[in-house]
């Protein structure tokens, strides 16, 4: 299991999840771009262009079928973390992520800065640790 996290320093950060969250349930359209460009790495050919997105109360689950991203906004940070089984898989993640963030807060620049981490068995099962 490949895995990375960012932690984002924003007072927007529930809104940036919301936007993510609404972005990737859009029927996919947005993973049929994503095969080429996003992070460097190409969406394997045999893997779904539409995503599932949960979004709840200052929290979000999208599982894009090759991996998955699980993001937590608090007060001040917005935590996402990533994970997926193999490398180009998980970059796909990040670099989709990457971008839209980037292009969402235009105004107000987000610093991404991802981290590769190992991933424990809950965390594998979506259990963001809350920073803080």
């Amino acid at each position: 299991m490949f895995t990375a996290e960012t932690h984002i320093p924003t007072r927007r950060a529930d809104r940036y999840l919301v936007q993510l969250c609404r972005h990737f349930s859009h029927e996919g359209g947005h993973l049929r771009h994503a095969a080429r460009g996003h992070g460097g790495a190409d969406r394997p050919s045999h893997q779904p262009t539409t995503a599932k997105v949960i979004c709840g109360e200052g929290e979000g689950l999208v599982e894009f079928g090759w991996g998955s991203c699980r993001m937590r906004a608090s007060a001040d940070t917005l935590s996402v973390r990533a994970w997926a089984d193999g490398a180009t898989e998980l970059e796909l993640i990040v670099g989709l992520v990457t971008d839209h963030l980037t292009r969402f807060s235009a105004r107000n620049r987000l610093t991404v800065q991802w981290h590769r981490t190992e991933a424990s068995a809950a965390e594998q099962d979506g259990d963001l640790p809350r920073r803080g």
